[in-house]
């Protein structure tokens, strides 16, 4: 066989930078999701509450908050280890697309919450804003936990294609 010196491995750093950007197009994704749905249902949450029960709700504290991010970290982290296969063909940034998804699949994020406190509040009857936060504590890390595995499939599912 023939090779070229110095050319030889050219091919699987292509492929090596192809599941690389699937990797940081899964990271990317988590990331915006993430921050709507903390930014959003917090703020909701409480602005709701303080306008039709007259005694705003902090559902979640800010020690769960910080304690949620720390903790979901090392789910990110291990988006750096996936297995992400690249795409057979070049590809190109498309950061609307991005955040449109992201934002989108937010949006569905807080409406999951909302429809929590829902079932806490008229369903469960939790009273205690001590369980109250550890329900919300309990929701938001499976929801972060899970968020990754919804982000990583490419497919008409999300209607985002990049492979």
């Amino acid at each position: 066989m023939l090779t070229v010196e110095g050319l030889a491995g050219i091919v699987e750093l292509v492929r090596i930078g192809r599941s690389t950007f699937q990797r940081i197009v899964t990271w990317i994704l988590n990331k915006i999701v993430k921050t709507f749905e903390i930014a959003v249902f917090v703020t909701l949450a409480f602005l709701i509450s303080a306008l039709f029960w007259h005694n705003p709700i902090y559902a979640v504290s800010a020690l769960d908050v910080t304690l949620f991010l720390f903790l979901i970290d090392f789910v990110t982290i291990s988006l750096s280890t996936d297995n992400a296969k690249g795409s057979p063909t070049p590809e190109k940034w498309d950061v609307a697309k991005l955040v449109k998804l992201g934002v989108g699949l937010g949006v569905f994020t807080v409406a999951e919450m909302f429809g929590l406190l829902f079932l806490a509040l008229d369903y469960f009857h939790i009273n205690s804003i001590h369980v109250l936060h550890t329900y919300y504590f309990t929701a938001m890390m499976y929801m972060g936990i899970l968020t990754p595995f919804i982000v990583r499939e490419r497919g008409p599912i999300l209607g985002f294609k990049t492979r």
